[in-house]
């Protein structure tokens, strides 16, 4: 699984920049919901093999999501206001940065509201409602927005019926379909709401269940596996020459959700697979950052023709993810990894 994680992540990079020796691969949206799926798949995973129940083990769960997402979030929202410092206070003018250019004044209420949603990150995804993005310093930050309100929701999901979940999932699709009849067909409500977006996330846990059913009865067939992960590799690798745009889109969510349990019952014990897998948060939490330095810097000191930007971003980020993995993830989770003490 790690395989696909990463190529969404670089598909998000590459939506930013430019493709990368001509392929686009599956797009920043697409890229995302197929994360919103696979987290679904995840939590459903985890809460059912590692946590106990009950409010013990719901802490435990919340505290290992927390250190999982905010010390590789921090740090990246850290470098990203020392260039900014840096750039405006000792080098103004000399580099554009995505966050610089004239800003209407903001408020006080606001001002607060900016600062509490970079530093717990709910919220940020409303910022995108309300037109207020230019003021995000890690934009992407929305997305793990709508994964936290789903890490606090996930164990009460896990524990629900199929049939509760099937309602829910259909009533998620149903408000997406009434919101665009109603004329809200545009980003941000075909993309970045909650509730319309739930429906992934709820897909991803009942594929964990298709994937227990099929290990209870031996169905994890190895060349199925096979074919299941050549298949949605290569969809993320060439989706952009699958013809019908909206489609594939959608056939590319179900052909995810049926290969899921087979590509994880593949992968799952493969130490390099895994690692692969790990750069696929820092990738994406890191890239605007690291593009924004490949075209203020990078690219016009070294001479880079524009159609490399996704390539030299790509290298960039991969380049700060290890760095990011070294010093901050493997240490944390080496101590989010011990053992779970028994009451």
């Amino acid at each position: 699984m790690g395989i696909l994680r990463f190529l969404l992540a670089l598909s998000v990079v590459i939506n930013h920049s430019t493709p990368i020796f001509g392929l686009s691969l599956v797009g920043g949206r697409v890229a995302v919901e197929s994360f919103f799926i696979i987290s679904g798949f995840y939590m459903a995973l985890i809460l059912s093999e590692k946590y106990q129940s009950g409010w013990q083990g719901y802490q435990l769960f919340l505290r290992n999501r927390i250190l999982r997402i905010y010390p590789i979030y921090w740090a990246v929202l850290a470098a990203t206001l020392v260039i900014l410092i840096t750039v405006q206070f000792f080098l103004p003018g000399k580099f554009n940065l995505p966050w610089f250019g004239p800003h209407e004044p903001l408020g006080i209420w606001l001002i607060i509201y900016l600062v509490l949603a970079h530093i717990i990150l709910f919220g940020q995804d409303i910022l995108v409602f309300t037109g207020h993005t230019n003021f995000l310093l890690v934009p992407q930050g929305w997305a793990l927005s709508l994964e936290m309100v789903f890490y606090l929701l996930a164990p009460f999901f896990v524990k629900r019926k199929t049939w509760v979940l099937l309602l829910l999932i259909v009533a998620s699709f149903g408000l997406r379909l009434a919101l665009w009849r109603a004329g809200f067909d545009y980003d941000p409500w075909t993309y970045r709401f909650f509730p319309a977006e739930l429906a992934f996330f709820l897909a991803g846990v009942l594929t964990f269940r298709l994937y227990q059913i099929f290990n209870l009865y031996g169905l994890l067939f190895k060349k199925v596996s096979y074919l299941a992960f050549v298949a949605v590799i290569a969809a993320t690798l060439f989706y952009q020459y699958i013809p019908g745009e909206y489609f594939k889109q959608w056939a590319y969510y179900v052909l995810l959700i049926v290969a899921l349990p087979f590509v994880f019952e593949l992968t799952r014990n493969s130490a390099v697979v895994r690692r692969i897998g790990d750069f696929s948060y820092p990738v994406y939490i890191c890239h605007i950052f690291v593009l924004a330095i490949a075209k203020a810097a990078v690219m016009p000191v070294f001479h880079i023709a524009p159609q490399n930007l996704g390539l030299v971003t790509a290298v960039l980020t991969v380049a700060f993810s290890y760095l990011l993995l070294k010093f901050i993830g493997d240490p944390i989770d080496r101590f989010r990894h011990r053992p779970v003490p028994v009451p």
